[in-house]
């Protein structure tokens, strides 16, 4: 339990590193051509992420070491076994996640040239843009690697990888929304929200059906959802991201317009703060699915 335990700690920190690596990079390329003007803490936001996620992603592969030798927290020191596993899946899937993250780590080097030397040009801007796909493209392939979704068709692991890279960089991308709400005028912020709001559509749309395409995938029948801890645990997780689309939605059509009524900018803070708190719990639920608990478990 004290290894499933930490492995699970682990991989919420990697997943929290990465959404704010993908999605604060996202925020970045959307917010750079207005009048925001933090980009320093959304630097500094994707620099902690990628350092945040490598933390996370190494503390998860010597937990696998540590399980495996079941002899006290020394166990995940032991070099033969840390070759072994470095060998496996386990340890290419690390090893493709490490190079996403240093990716991410490089992009914030090109994003604070870009805002020092004022090179936001459309060259610049699409140069950002394929590293950030390469990053995503890192991070989706990592996911594929390991687990039981491994075992998957070609079409469906490529699925869940645009599926999990789509929802993180939405998750990563709340704080910096958030913070805009500090620091930009009504006009401004208007502008920016309806921007997101407009991509969110096609989001929205493509999470729902790659979705409930891949629980059909995972699952032997319907009835697994009911009536095995991993069904349960995946309508846990299925009601989270349904409510992140609710909230998204409620952005869209009613605090947006409202924005430049009496109290519409906190209500809009607030209104992200619940959805910080529910991708949270998204975050937990998908880090025990895909760690402690597999569909398999109990047939």
């Amino acid at each position: 339990m004290g290894w499933t335990l930490f492995s699970v700690a682990s991989k919420v920190l990697y997943l929290a590193g990465i959404a704010a690596v993908f999605g604060g990079a996202l925020a970045y390329l959307l917010l750079c051509r207005t009048s925001f003007g933090s980009t320093r803490s959304i630097v500094y936001y994707i620099a902690s992420g990628a350092l945040l996620g490598l933390f996370g992603s190494a503390s998860f592969f010597l937990a696998q070491v540590g399980s495996i030798n079941d002899v006290g927290i020394l166990g995940m020191l032991d070099s033969s076994m840390v070759r072994m596993l470095a060998d496996s899946s386990l340890g290419s899937a690390s090893m493709v996640r490490a190079m996403g993250l240093f990716l991410g780590l490089i992009l914030v080097l090109i994003i604070v040239r870009d805002s020092k030397q004022q090179l936001r040009t459309a060259a610049n801007l699409v140069v950002m843009a394929c590293l950030l796909a390469l990053v995503g493209l890192f991070f989706a392939r990592s996911v594929t690697l390991t687990g039981h979704v491994s075992t998957l068709d070609l079409v469906a692991r490529v699925v869940l990888g645009i599926h999990v890279a789509t929802v993180l960089g939405w998750i990563g991308s709340l704080w910096p929304l958030w913070l805009i709400c500090r620091s930009e005028n009504v006009s401004s912020l208007q502008k920016i929200m309806t921007a997101y709001g407009q991509i969110a559509v096609y989001v929205v749309v493509g999470l729902t059906a790659s979705g409930l395409w891949l629980a059909w995938q995972l699952l032997n029948s319907f009835s697994d959802l009911f009536f095995t801890s991993y069904g349960r645990l995946l309508l846990l997780k299925l009601f989270g991201v349904s409510l992140l689309l609710l909230i998204a939605a409620r952005h869209k059509l009613k605090l947006v317009p409202r924005l430049a009524h009496d109290d519409g900018v906190n209500r809009l803070r607030q209104s992200i703060c619940m959805e910080t708190a529910v991708a949270v719990l998204v975050l937990v639920v998908t880090a025990t699915l895909t760690t402690a608990i597999g569909p398999e478990s109990e047939h």
